[in-house]
Order: structure tokens, then C-alpha cells, then sequence
């Protein structure tokens, strides 16, 4: 995968990273899918559900940034939480660090 930026706001949900609506410059990992058909598992995993309401995340797109903030024009695909974040913490470098992933249930 490559490092990629979008805008949003990154939290901390108990081992794992949320991105809602921000103006954050945040951080991921691009990576490109060869075969479409594994999306539905991909979907399945982010517990993204075909009612908008009681979804986890929802599977939407973003433009990509440079490391300034500069739109690319590209475009990706994104799990964006899709739950209220009051009361958990903001990550607020919008960096979720790869060693402090946790396997959710």
C-alpha cells in the first residue's frame, strides 16, 4: 500500500481508528484492489450493511491530498464511521500509528 491524505477527523474507538466529516489532514494507506469481487468481504468486515442507518461504517469516496493539503485529483474509496463520536478521543494528528490496531470483535 502507499501512503495517502484526505481531509476528516480521526478517533480512537477502542483499538481501531473512525473518520467522520473534518477538516483534518488525515492519513491512510491506499491500496488498490485487483479483483473487485472481494469487496463484498471487505464490506462484510466493516460491518457495512445495506441499511444506512444501522451501518457501522459506510463505503464512501474521497479526494486524496498531497502532504500540504493540495487535492491530487485523484479519488478513493474510504470506510467512514458512521456512528456518533462524542466522548471518544480525537486522534488528532489524524495518524492512527499501525502497531496500535487491535482485532475487533
Amino acid at each position: 500500500g502507499a501512503p495517502c491524505r484526505f481531509r476528516g477527523a480521526m478517533y480512537d474507538l477502542g483499538g481501531f481508528p473512525g473518520v467522520v466529516a473534518g477538516g483534518a489532514l488525515c492519513h491512510g494507506i491506499r491500496w488498490q484492489v485487483r479483483d473487485a469481487g472481494i469487496v463484498p468481504a471487505m464490506d462484510e468486515f466493516e460491518d457495512v450493511t445495506d441499511d444506512p442507518v444501522t451501518s457501522l461504517y459506510r463505503r464512501v469516496r474521497v479526494a486524496l491530498l498531497d502532504d500540504a493539503g493540495t487535492p491530487t485529483g485523484e479519488e478513493a474509496w474510504i470506510y467512514w464511521y458512521n456512528r456518533s463520536v462524542d466522548g471518544l478521543p480525537e486522534v488528532t494528528d489524524g495518524n492512527w500509528p499501525r502497531d496500535a490496531g487491535k482485532t475487533r470483535k
